[in-house]
């Protein structure tokens, strides 16, 4: 519990020994022990007759009984607790000498500050106008100019080049009867020496602003005029301001340039093949965003006998997320397309399915034959079927369809003996997002479905396009 010290607290106890003491009768214009709270801690004062004891002790509110827990003065010497006769004893609430601090007052100087030391207070030396205090730490605080630059004027002598004074190399500032040189026009490189280009008469004055170097280390810089904090002037402002380690901004970074051959940008990759390839993370990525592409399927042959069907999209995968391709086209006798891809495993942020490729687009009599146009490859980049020709190959790493194969020329009596080939259907699409990269990835860039052979008569389909992975890096 709490030590509590309370004013004017006093009872008597007809207590016998060195024991606890029980407090039974009550003093005129005292407070009884029950200001001090039950189970906290108080110091006390034992009067018996000529015997005395000082110490600290427990007040119990169930009994009105104070413990005499450590005694650190008595009559009977030392920390000795005294025996109590039984008789009347006075206990009352005192604050001891040995725990009582006593702070030393001096005389206060004019111009001089206060200060603490731990056991005494002190005041610091008396300081000048203008001078500002600097912590002691532990010790006294002293006084300070707090400049940030030091003047220094010189009455040149006839031909005199050379003048003396203290100063940081590339933190100094040159007049000559009060005009400021350039750097072109004095040399200052040795922190000790300036030498102008130009000797002076007799009389003029050469003046010389040497600038104080201010630096921060391992402290927070705390908000300067309310709303920001300005780092500019005669030093900051015409150097790089440079910081080692993180910072963090809260709102908006206005810019009047960026140097492009320190500040990282997005990047981008992108694969046009690869099986089981590695992708390695470049340096200092925080992010990076994949579009995966599967391949399209190939397109089915048109035709008499012989015909065959396209062959199904590769897939496209990084790490263990795929985009399956699009299936290719089917023989049958009216040609069946082929559907896009879809389904492929593993956590994207998002996914879209392919286009199904299309049937045989058209049939157009040509007076004395029917010519037959093969279907056309699902996606934006699948190949088209052409009549009496073989159908085209989605374009590469588009994941389109190939096109399906068509039929030369059909009489109306043959017409019913061919078949025409179907488009190939899309790949899958879909992107991935990940955020604190590994060092490398594995992918695999999904080839295109080949394309069904065309038949007596006919042309052969056309092969899919193959995949694509675009990998999009930032800083």
């Amino acid at each position: 519990m709490a030590l509590v010290v309370a004013d004017r607290v006093q009872q008597t106890t007809t207590t016998a020994g060195t024991g606890t003491v029980t407090l039974s009768g009550s003093v005129t214009g005292y407070q009884s022990f029950s200001a001090i709270g039950n189970g906290n801690t108080t110091y006390y004062t034992l009067v018996d007759g000529s015997n005395w004891e000082v110490g600290i002790g427990t007040y119990t509110a169930s009994g009105t009984t104070l413990s005499r827990d450590t005694v650190y003065a008595s009559s009977a010497g030392g920390t000795t607790k005294i025996t109590l006769s039984g008789g009347t004893t006075n206990v009352f609430v005192t604050y001891p000498a040995e725990i009582a601090t006593m702070l030393t007052n001096p005389t206060p100087t004019n111009g001089g500050v206060v200060y603490g030391t731990g056991t005494a207070i002190g005041v610091s030396a008396v300081g000048t106008a203008g001078q500002i205090l600097l912590s002691g730490g532990a010790g006294a605080p002293t006084w300070s100019n707090g400049a940030v630059y030091t003047k220094t004027s010189f009455t040149a002598t006839a031909g005199q080049t050379s003048f003396s004074v203290t100063y940081t190399v590339g933190y100094l500032d040159v007049f000559y009867n009060g005009s400021k040189l350039s750097t072109s026009e004095y040399t200052a490189t040795t922190g000790t020496t300036v030498v102008l280009g130009t000797a002076c008469n007799a009389g003029d004055i050469v003046e010389t602003i040497a600038w104080a170097i201010w630096s921060v280390t391992n402290t927070n810089i705390g908000i300067g005029t309310g709303t920001s904090l300005a780092l500019g002037g005669a030093t900051i402002g015409s150097n790089t301001f440079a910081v080692t380690g993180n910072v963090a901004i809260s709102g908006n970074v206005t810019a009047t340039a960026f140097n492009s051959s320190t500040l990282a940008v997005h990047t981008r990759q992108v694969f046009l093949s690869g099986s089981s390839a590695t992708y390695t993370t470049p340096a200092n990525v925080r992010q990076i965003v994949i579009r995966v592409k599967g391949a399209g399927g190939g397109g089915c042959g048109g035709g008499g006998s012989g015909i065959t069907s396209g062959t199904d999209g590769g897939t496209s995968s990084f790490n263990s997320v795929v985009a399956n391709g699009g299936t290719g086209a089917i023989f049958s006798s009216t040609g069946i397309a082929g559907l896009g891809g879809t389904g492929g495993t593993g956590t994207a942020s998002f996914r879209l399915a392919g286009n199904a490729g299309t049937m045989p687009a058209s049939l157009v009599w040509t007076s004395t034959n029917w010519l037959v146009f093969g279907g056309t490859g699902g996606g934006a980049g699948g190949g088209i079927g052409k009549g009496a020709a073989n159908g085209i190959a989605g374009v590469a790493n588009s994941g389109g369809g190939g096109g399906g194969g068509s039929v030369g020329s059909a009489s109306q009596a043959t017409l019913s003996t061919y078949s025409f080939g179907g488009g190939g259907g899309e790949g899958e699409y879909l992107e991935l997002i990940i955020n604190s990269p590994s060092a490398t990835y594995t992918y695999t860039v999904g080839s295109g479905g080949a394309a069904g052979a065309g038949g007596t008569g006919g042309y052969s389909g056309g092969g899919g396009g193959s995949g694509v992975i675009i990998v999009d890096e930032y800083y």
